[in-house]
Formats: C-alpha cells, structure tokens, sequence
C-alpha cells in the first residue's frame, strides 16, 4: 500500500493505478464526509443541498450531523392528525434510507451525529422511539450504523469530546469513549443557469457562516498551545473582574469557550497577525457576495416583462435539471418563492 501523499501523483498516471489510488483515497477510516440529513427525508432530491452527486456516490465513510428531532416532532404532528403513528415513523426511516442508497450507493459506515448536553439519557431505554434510534434500527443489511455524540462537558471542566454509541435492542450501549476523526464538507455541485446562480450564492454565504463560526477554536486552542507548550509559568485571564488562573492548556481552552468575552484576553501577537489574515477575508468575500445579490436583484429592477422571463427560466431549470429539482411542483418550492420575493425588493439606497 503506498503512501497517501502519493496519491495525487498516482491519480495522474495509468488507469489501474489509478483505481488502485482511488481505492486508497477512499477507504481512509479516519476520513468521515459530512452531509445534512434533511434532504434525505424528502426523497433525496438535489435542488435544496449544494453537494457534488457524483461525488457522493463514490463516498464509503459518511458523517450525518444534523437535529433528527426536528424529524421526530414532525412524525409527532403527522400522528396527531393521521392517527398512525407507527406506520409514519417506519415510512420516513424507509424513504430515508432508499434516498440515502440511491444517493451514496458505496456508503458502508455511517455515524449519526448529534450534541447532547447530559450523555446519560443514552444509558436508558426510552418511551417510544428516539429519532436516531429509529433511523439506526431501520438501516439496511449493507449499512453499519452508530451513532456519535458531541459532549458538552465544559460544565465539567473537561475539554468537548465525542463519544460513539450503538443502538442495542433496548438500550444505548457506549462503544468508544472518545473518537478521533477528521469532517470533511462534501465538494458543491456545478452551479449553473440563472438557479446556479442563486445558489452558488447561497453557497457562500453559509460557506462564511462556517468559516466565521470556526474561526474561534483554532484561535483559542492556539493561544493555549503557545503559553504551556515547554511547561510555561501558569498565567491568569486578563479580562477585566474575570482573573481566572490556569495551570495546563485545556483549562485555558475550557474557560475561553465557556466565556467568549475572553477569547481576547491574552492572544499573543504573532498569534493576532496570523489570524488576521483569514478574519480580514471575510469581511472581502461577503463584499463580493453583496455585489453578486446585487447583480441579480437587477434582474428584476429593470422591466416587469424582464423579470417575468428571468422567473420562467428559473422555473424551467427548477422542473428539468436534475441538479436543481425538488420535491413537488417547481413553483411551490422554496427556493423559487425566495428567488422571486428577491427580483422585487427595492433598490437599496
């Protein structure tokens, strides 16, 4: 087996070594794509998610993070009103995972995963049934299920751990008690047509939500790194009425995520300079974004028989592009609803 730096090369080069190299690139068991489950309860249609289809069929290892108990409460109203709830619950775990396999036919492992705030709830049955649990019951033969929980142990002043847990018959049985792996987004799908367009927007903007929201950790697990790497004197938190002491990195790290007022507070300046660059580049993109909302809401600025004829090719691009259809009628759907809602805002002054 050759080493995975080589991969890229060996892509390059004959194509048996190329399957051999592909075959390597996708069997790292450490290497976990993560997609949305929200797609996959609603027949798996690719208008409403940004991921590469062909990229998902070749995916082996998949992460599934997402609230399964928005689809829970959801099972809950359809039972109220249909008085069958049982029958509801198996439907969506079926149309669920008919979707899944049709979208990511070499998908063997997958984790579901979630954050809980009390891992105890898992150590005994429930009434009914828990949406991952449902979901990990009615997985196919081919499909290894677990299910991965993001700890929130700041309370323990303890650093956030993921623990893996399996679906038993009657209960949740822990299997590993810290887990190790690497997330990575799946690559976004060709965005093109005046649908493209819009979405390639939308794209970015959550890209930067993502971008912005992740910035805090890598700052804050640095700055601890810096100070007790080489056993430095412990140092105390120079916020203001805060004065917390720590004696290791992780108490640092601990107390910066609990109290974001103090991420600040004691960043060295090498450390300052080396992320400004990636925090200077947001404010750039969302520039770049702004001007591309813009370009488009000109669409509907012009002539109303203009916008008329930009909605109709949303629409047609909506009902026949494989990329961009939906569940139901196109013009039902939410993203022609907001694309057209968007071509008559008023100029902003």
């Amino acid at each position: 087996m050759c080493d995975r730096s080589h991969v890229t090369e060996l892509w390059l080069l004959t194509s048996t070594i190329r399957n051999e190299a592909q075959g390597l690139f996708w069997s790292d068991p450490d290497t976990w794509y993560l997609i949305e489950p929200f797609w996959l309860f609603d027949g798996g249609f690719l208008g409403i998610i940004f991921h590469d289809p062909d990229f998902l069929t070749r995916v082996k290892y998949v992460e599934i993070f997402g609230d399964l108990g928005e689809i829970s409460a959801l099972m809950n109203n359809l039972e109220n009103r249909l008085d069958r709830q049982r029958k509801i619950e198996e439907e969506w775990a079926q149309n669920f995972w008919e979707a899944f396999q049709q979208r990511l036919p070499c998908a063997t492992q997958v984790f579901l995963s979630r954050n809980s705030s009390c891992l105890p709830e898992f150590d005994a049955p429930r009434e009914g049934h828990d949406s991952h649990e449902l979901i990990a019951q009615r997985c196919p033969a081919t499909v290894d299920v677990n299910v991965s929980v993001l700890e929130n142990a700041l309370h323990n002043h303890k650093l956030v751990e993921w623990t893996l847990w399996r679906c038993g018959s009657e209960s949740w049985e822990r299997i590993n008690s810290v887990w190790s792996h690497t997330s990575i987004l799946v690559p976004p799908k060709e965005f093109r047509g005046h649908v493209g367009r819009y979405q390639s927007i939308q794209y970015r903007k959550a890209r930067m939500k993502l971008r912005e929201s992740g910035f805090f950790a890598p700052l804050v697990a640095a700055t601890g790194r810096h100070y007790f790497e080489g056993g430095c004197e412990p140092f105390i938190c120079k916020k203001k009425a805060c004065e917390a002491q720590f004696e290791n990195a992780d108490e640092w790290i601990v107390h910066a995520m609990a109290h974001g007022s103090c991420k600040n507070s004691y960043v060295p300046g090498p450390l300052k300079a080396m992320f400004r660059e990636d925090e200077d580049e947001l404010p750039r993109e969302e520039l770049e974004v702004g001007m591309e909302l813009g370009a488009l809401r000109s669409l509907g600025r012009k002539v109303i028989p203009r916008r008329r004829i930009a909605e109709k090719e949303f629409l047609d691009e909506l009902e026949h592009d494989p990329l961009y259809r939906h569940m139901g009628l196109a013009r039902e759907c939410s993203m022609f609803k907001a694309f057209s809602k968007y071509l008559q805002l008023p100029k902003r002054v």
